[in-house]
């Protein structure tokens, strides 16, 4: 719009096309512009072409012009040239909007070249990319005359965004993906899948986030603009767009034998098909997933299973080299008859299954087990059902392949087992059992390899039962050929490393298993390789490299997203909100901690969940909304099973920062402690570490944590515990010097609410001394740093410019008194007598230069906006 205002605003400049793609705003470009010209006072005259009009003379002018100023005269068109220039001619440079442009019939065409080479009028159009026009009419837009805008569809950026703002509220990842798969960007087709889809419901917002609930088909005028440009094509043309289509991406040269060069051309010329190079081989595919979705619902049930088993015939025929040949043979299989040889099946289930595509390795590999398909079918249709979280029918299925594996096979039996661990663990939440299956397998297989690996898994749920320490001592010795062994034991190391404060470690680690594992031949009952940039980012956070962190968690969450890998995307965006708290940005915390839950529910998994509910109580806490966070820790609260002990620490964080949105800071941090120090028993000593930082943070006595939070800084390499126990020291030192770097260590990592809160005890340490000047530049600084936490509201931000500082019990009365808690409740919350809490308020009353209660909030000179 601001290119088309700058064009219109030069006298040389004839007019403005906007060129792109059916669907991408050319039309709603030129219609916007036309009214930002209309609102100054200049005249607009609009008309459209359609191919209706396009053989009848002046058929699109004729909306805009009387019928006797375009009448052929005497001369004919000169005539009718003079005639229209003077109708247009009572205003200076009349801005003529023509939508579809391209669809003008030649009459029209030569009317309006006359009066932009007359400069009568400034010439809007929009144009179709790749439809046909006569050569008058692209003469329009071709001769440089006319600045031309080429509009693309959106990128995957802007996509999001517009959904963002569209729809209110964040979109997960997997509808965005999807939503992205079906309109390529294209904002008419996005439009109408959104449109259709939160009516009928396959779209909607779970928990705060937007969340696809059911396919999200074409319909709509999308579907019906695209029936019509199908119905123009002839018999062949249709039954090679359908051969295509089942197909999938087919060898041109295959093509060719059944359609004509002509046919492929035209299907290609009208956007129907689009063409690449797979190496050597030049390959034809559908152009849209909405064409493609159209003519699906179009080919007949005969027609498909025919063209299914013509496809077969050519891949065979080829020899079906390639990876994913055994693939597309075996779901052509079964498209077609419901059946297939079951190698086949197991060896497309296998293809399935490295691609993550769980709905494919369920159902070849449930065609296989019901074939015969034995111990191998099995354990990838348990895999596939714990991926899509069916959890007792995965137990059912591998349960059965355990015992008859039991006998038989080593590797199977390892390989089933393995998996079933996986699965009485992380879906069923049942340590003992998930032990003792693992544990009987050990024992059972011959191979070493085999039973190091099993090992390996024990010892990780060890580690997420919350004992780290005991985990790594429970891992088995390793052997430089057992790859999968070491895989599996550097998944526990990664994450006890981190919590143990060698977070330096456990990043070198992470990388090396992350290398490994991706050169690994099969990762049948396997995590992820995704896992190990799972465990590189957690240590990253832990170290305070926050920056690198969120790098890293955004590309593993954008692939995790790309393969369709639900867990992945759980684990992923639940530290991009742990991270985004500890950025001191407390709302885009709560947009990641949000779809974590939503996706832990989804997929079943109540150990993370329960950590992404502590985010979720920590954060609503951070920007003051009680009741959020309360309904968080209640959830929590509710969890029955075996505690999920690794980060237990932050559950206890969760209620403590509950309480003190509730008001009642000396009971928060009367958790705190006991937490923190049941963390640091089991080797969580950076969790141990947050815990006893909170309680400096909520007013706890600096000397009595200062000790220990130095003993474990000086046994871990994390640049973040260094600074939460340099801050510890320096309070319990009353050293504002120390206090004040302090604030630029935070600042350097990125903690800005860490960094405002030292910055404002710094402030009232000098302000203390007497220093007023250097307190009230701290205060500034404060305030600076805390303008960038969104809002963040904690009592440690609680700052004032009274020359008579507070006490840290008026600190505690004045932030709940700006709350608007009257005096009976602060007594009960903070265990004092309402007499105590009236003395105190006389005595705030006094410092801070008020008399009521109204205006204790106004005279808290902290941040801006930050109490109220």
């Amino acid at each position: 719009m601001e290119a088309v205002a700058a064009a219109h605003a030069d006298p040389s400049c004839m007019g403005v096309v906007a060129i792109g793609d059916k669907g991408v705003g050319t039309t709603r470009l030129i219609q916007e512009c036309a009214d930002t010209i209309e609102a100054t006072g200049r005249s607009v005259l609009r008309c459209w072409a359609s191919s209706a009009s396009r053989t009848v003379p002046f058929a699109t002018l004729l909306q805009v012009l009387q019928p006797e100023v375009l009448a052929p005269g005497p001369h004919e068109l000169p005539e009718v040239f003079r005639r229209a220039r003077e109708a247009v001619a009572a205003e200076e440079r009349v801005v003529l909007a023509v939508d579809q442009l391209h669809e003008l019939d030649d009459a029209s065409a030569a009317v309006v070249d006359h009066l932009l080479q007359t400069g009568a009028t400034f010439l809007l159009g929009s144009v179709s990319a790749g439809v046909p026009a006569s050569d008058a009419v692209r003469s329009l837009w071709t001769g440089g005359r006319v600045d031309r805008i080429d509009v693309a569809p959106l990128d995957r950026a802007g996509m999001e965004t517009l959904l963002h703002r569209a729809l209110g509220g964040a979109v997960d990842g997997e509808a965005s993906a999807e939503l992205w798969t079906a309109s390529e960007g294209n904002p008419f087709i996005l439009h109408e899948l959104v449109d259709v889809a939160t009516r009928n419901g396959s779209l909607a917002a779970v928990d705060g986030v937007w969340r696809a609930l059911g396919h999200l088909a074409i319909t709509g005028r999308a579907a019906e603009q695209i029936e019509r440009r199908l119905r123009d094509l002839d018999e062949a043309a249709t039954d090679a767009l359908e051969q295509i289509l089942v197909g999938g991406w087919v060898g041109l040269s295959d093509l060719e034998r059944t359609a004509s060069a002509d046919v492929l051309e035209q299907l290609e010329r009208e956007g129907f098909v689009s063409i690449r190079t797979d190496r050597r081989r030049v390959e034809v595919g559908i152009a849209h997933p909405a064409i493609a979705e159209v003519v699906r619902r179009r080919l007949s049930p005969l027609r498909a299973r025919r063209l299914a088993l013509a496809h077969v015939a050519r891949v065979e025929g080829h020899g079906g080299r390639r990876f994913d040949d055994v693939l597309a043979i075996a779901q052509w299989h079964l498209d077609a008859s419901g059946s297939a040889p079951v190698a086949t099946l197991v060896a497309a289930a296998k293809v399935a299954r490295t691609t993550h595509d769980f709905t494919a390795v369920e159902r070849l590999a449930g065609a296989a087990e019901a074939e015969g398909g034995g111990p191998v079918a099995s354990q990838l249709l348990g895999e596939a059902l714990y991926e899509l979280g069916r959890f007792d029918e995965a137990e059912a299925v591998l349960a059965t392949a355990m015992a008859a594996a039991d006998d038989t096979d080593d590797e199977a039996l390892g390989l089933v087992a393995g998996t079933r661990g996986t699965n009485l663990f992380w879906g069923l939440v049942d340590l003992d059992q998930a032990r003792n299956v693992l544990g009987h397998a050990a024992e059972r297989v011959a191979s070493t390899s085999l039973s190091r690996s099993l090992q390996a898994q024990a010892a990780s749920f060890t580690l997420w039962a919350g004992e780290p320490a005991k985990a790594m001592a429970e891992l088995p010795e390793l052997d430089p050929t057992d790859q999968r062994a070491r895989i599996n034991s550097a998944l526990v190391r990664t994450a006890a490393l981190a919590v143990g404060g060698q977070t330096g470690e456990a990043i070198a680690i992470a990388d090396a298993a992350f290398a490994e594992h991706l050169a690994l031949e099969d990762m049948s009952g396997i995590a992820h390789p995704g896992s190990h940039m799972v465990g590189k980012a957690l240590a990253l956070i832990e170290a305070g490299r926050l920056a690198e962190a969120w790098e890293l968690l955004r590309a593993g969450y954008d692939i995790a997203v790309a393969d369709r890998v639900p867990v992945a995307k759980m684990w992923f965006s639940l530290l991009l909100g742990q991270a985004a708290l500890l950025q001191g940005s407390p709302a885009l915390a709560l947009r990641w901690l949000r779809e974590q839950v939503v996706h832990a529910r989804m997929v079943g998994h109540s150990h993370p969940l329960r950590l992404g509910l502590a985010g979720v109580a920590i954060g609503s806490a951070y920007v003051g909304d009680p009741a959020t966070s309360a309904e968080a820790v209640a959830e929590l609260r509710r969890f029955s099973g075996p505690a999920f002990g690794y980060y237990s620490v932050a559950v206890a964080r969760a209620e403590a920062w509950s309480l003190v949105a509730a008001g009642r800071i000396p009971e928060a941090r009367a958790l705190l402690l006991p937490a923190a120090e049941a963390g640091g028993r089991t080797g969580q000593l950076t969790q141990e570490g947050a815990g006893l930082y909170d309680y400096v943070r909520l007013g706890g006595p600096p000397a009595d944590v200062a000790a220990r939070l130095a003993e474990l800084a000086l046994a871990s390499d994390s640049a973040m515990l260094q600074a939460c126990a340099d801050q510890a020291a320096a309070l319990a030192e009353g050293d504002a010097s120390a206090l004040s770097a302090v604030v630029d260590r935070f600042e350097a990592i990125g903690c800005l609410l860490f960094a405002a809160e030292a910055a404002t005890a710094a402030g009232d340490l000098l302000r203390r001394e007497g220093d007023q000047r250097n307190a009230n530049a701290q205060a500034n600084r404060a305030a600076t740093l805390a303008a960038h936490c969104e809002g963040a509201n904690t009592p440690a931000l609680l700052v004032t410019t009274t020359v008579v500082p507070l006490t840290a019990r008026e600190r505690e009365i004045a932030y709940l008194v700006a709350r608007g808690l009257p005096s009976k409740d602060i007594a009960e919350r903070l265990f004092l007598s309402l007499r105590t809490v009236q003395n105190h308020l006389q005595r705030i009353y006094g410092k801070l230069g008020v008399s009521s209660r109204s205006q204790v909030a106004a005279a808290l000179a902290g941040v801006e906006g930050q109490v109220a």
